[in-house]
């Protein structure tokens, strides 16, 4: 039996506990406990327990979360007797000192049924009144060590109505102690809360057999069994006389809990058919009473799990599903390798953003990072942005990292801000999750791509159009950059950002850097780009048809334009393309803007005349040329 499974289970603290599991193993029967304890009439209360002619004792419990239950019997007719030989050897053999008779039982219980108790002598209580209560700050105490502590209120005492005279499931006190010169003691057994005495042990460095036990949340209801198996002992032993007075028992009473099991779960769990016979027997082995019946149409275990199994140790079916595991024997389950059953799947998507990474790793020399997909505060605060969409989670593992990202570009702007004291210039990208608040209570998580492109040279808005232009290519993905139509994020240049569309639908926006958003934490321009990368992994191309070109020469023909700077170049494609059934090309070749033009940019475009049918005429093409320029003209354009 490991530590482990020790500390799980409280009731293998005692050796009772331990020969009941080598019983169950070795299908042995355990001797009743009933056999091996005094008969004693109890007396049950709430949480108080005033004396009466049966009882000389009071007995309360002041705080119920400190203490669940105390029990207690006062035994007027004993002897003192010198430790037995044959239980101090027993007790040495498990490094416990002999001291006294009386003394010795109360340790000999504790390592039989893992219950603590201790022993006060009776003419120390005036009053014949035990209190359960927690400590008063700065409250002193004298140990039987011989040791001073000065107790907290986080501290349980026992005490004799009005002072202490034990640390409750660490040490007694030296003033009540039992002593030689006793002709009369009382016999405590509690149930303590687990965490207040470790806390008590280990704040006063009192590593004890009992503050262990007590540590470990033992069975609340075998107090009264201690005082009982003690009397059975000491009376065997001639040290304790006839007992006239009742045991005082006050607490909680604890039933033991029911747990529901059906039959297929068992058989689900183990991977293997088990009848109910033997779900029966290895159960009741374990002390756990079974009844049987349907649930629907499944046989279902109704099991009584008993008080020294619930504290920390069965709690639900799966539980029960490990205790019949463990005796039905794990080498008795056939072995057999987990299937993996393979289905084909579409790999285009897991293809494609490789080749997306590819494309900015190597063609477009972008660096990838890998944020964390939270929001750092502390450069949110530097940079004045805060983002009023953000989802916050309810337990942050830091004050400043409490906010799921709705972009990715304010981190790539710190990833800027970390590496630009070495390079003149530099690019980051990153393929990561966002989140977009729905509702109050719902969000929706999208996979984003983001690109940054920062320098100190003077950057053109155009240069890095094109070269995302091309990215889309690559993708074949025919895009069209637009006027931004709703809000710009506040990294975006106001007068020089567009949205990205597919077939009408936006599925980003790239633009030039804020001066004034990042002047704070970088110096430089920029340009940044965030797209919809679920739309990009799982985009699909027309597929690609042969087009044959005329039989007749086809005509190029270049114009310029001046015109102003909110009509894109690709409106004025289309325009262009939309003029005359024989135009069915068009390309911008080139591009120039002036600060003297003020507003205005020049634009030149070449497109094709063909003709399917004959060669054409310089009348045909003057024609057209004519159609274009006036369209062109009609538009607001002036022909350069």
């Amino acid at each position: 039996v490991d530590n482990k499974s020790i500390n799980h289970r409280p009731d293998l603290w005692g050796h009772r506990g331990i020969a009941q599991e080598v019983a169950a193993f070795m299908n042995w029967q355990m001797k009743p406990l009933d056999e091996m304890v005094a008969i004693v009439p109890e007396v049950h209360a709430s949480n108080t327990s005033t004396a009466t002619k049966d009882h000389s004792i009071t007995l309360e419990i002041k705080n119920e979360s400190a203490c669940s239950r105390v029990a207690a019997l006062l035994c007027k007719n004993i002897a003192h007797k010198s430790s037995q030989i044959w239980m101090a050897m027993r007790l040495a053999r498990v490094d416990s000192k002999p001291i006294n008779t009386i003394v010795d039982i109360t340790n000999y219980v504790m390592f039989d049924i893992s219950q603590p108790m201790h022993v006060f002598d009776a003419a120390n209580f005036p009053d014949k009144k035990l209190t359960v209560r927690t400590a008063i700050s700065s409250e002193k105490l004298e140990l039987l060590d011989g040791s001073f502590v000065t107790l907290t209120d986080h501290d349980i005492v026992i005490t004799d109505g009005n002072q202490p005279v034990a640390l409750a499931g660490v040490m007694g006190g030296k003033k009540a102690s039992f002593s030689q010169n006793a002709h009369a003691i009382i016999i405590e057994s509690g149930s303590f809360k687990s965490s207040m005495v470790r806390n008590s042990a280990a704040r006063y460095k009192l590593t004890t057999e009992a503050s262990t036990r007590f540590s470990k949340q033992l069975d609340p209801m075998q107090n009264t069994i201690a005082l009982l198996r003690f009397v059975r002992i000491a009376q065997i032993l001639g040290v304790v006389g006839t007992v006239d007075e009742k045991i005082i028992s006050i607490g909680q009473i604890i039933q033991p809990s029911t747990i529901v099991v059906p039959h297929s779960f068992i058989e689900n769990r183990f991977g293997i058919e088990i009848s109910s016979d033997q779900i029966i027997t290895i159960l009741q082995k374990l002390s756990f009473s079974v009844i049987i019946f349907y649930h629907g149409q499944d046989l279902a275990y109704k099991v009584s799990v008993p008080t020294l199994r619930m504290t920390k140790d069965i709690t639900i079916p799966e539980d029960i599903v490990e205790e019949i595991a463990r005796l039905y024997g794990f080498e008795n389950i056939k072995y057999e390798r987990p299937t993996r059953i393979m289905k084909p799947f579409d790999i285009n998507p897991v293809m494609m953003l490789r080749k997306i990474k590819n494309y900015c790793a190597f063609t477009m020399k972008m660096r990838e990072v890998r944020d964390y997909l939270f929001y750092d505060e502390s450069f949110l605060k530097r940079l004045g942005w805060y983002p009023t969409d953000a989802i916050a989670i309810k337990n942050p593992v830091s004050e400043n990292w409490k906010r799921l990202v709705t972009s990715l570009v304010p981190h790539l702007i710190k990833n800027v801000e970390l590496n630009f004291h070495s390079h003149e210039q530099i690019s980051f990208f990153e393929h990561n999750s966002i989140w977009k608040e729905i509702s109050k209570d719902l969000a929706d998580e999208y996979k984003s791509l983001a690109g940054i492109f920062f320098g100190n040279k003077n950057m053109n808005f155009y240069e890095y159009k094109s070269l995302l232009q091309d990215f889309f290519v690559a993708l074949n993905c025919n895009v069209v950059w637009t006027k931004c139509v709703s809000s710009v994020e506040p990294w975006f240049d106001q007068l020089q950002t567009a949205d990205i569309l597919v077939d009408g639908i936006k599925i980003g926006r790239a633009g030039m850097i804020s001066g004034s958003f990042i002047r704070s934490v970088v110096k430089g321009q920029g340009f940044v780009f965030e797209l919809q990368a679920d739309f990009l992994v799982h985009h699909r191309a027309p597929l690609k048809q042969f087009k044959a070109g005329s039989k007749f020469q086809s005509v190029f023909v270049d114009v310029s334009i001046l015109t102003d700077v909110y009509s894109t170049a690709d409106i004025i494609q289309s325009l262009i393309l939309q003029t005359d059934a024989k135009i069915d090309q068009v390309n911008l070749i080139d591009f120039f803007e002036k600060e003297s033009w003020q507003g205005k940019r020049s634009l030149t475009f070449r497109y094709r005349i063909s003709d399917f049918e004959q060669n054409l005429t310089k009348e045909t093409i003057e024609f057209v040329m004519n159609k274009v320029t006036n369209r062109l003209v009609a538009q607001g354009a002036e022909i350069r």
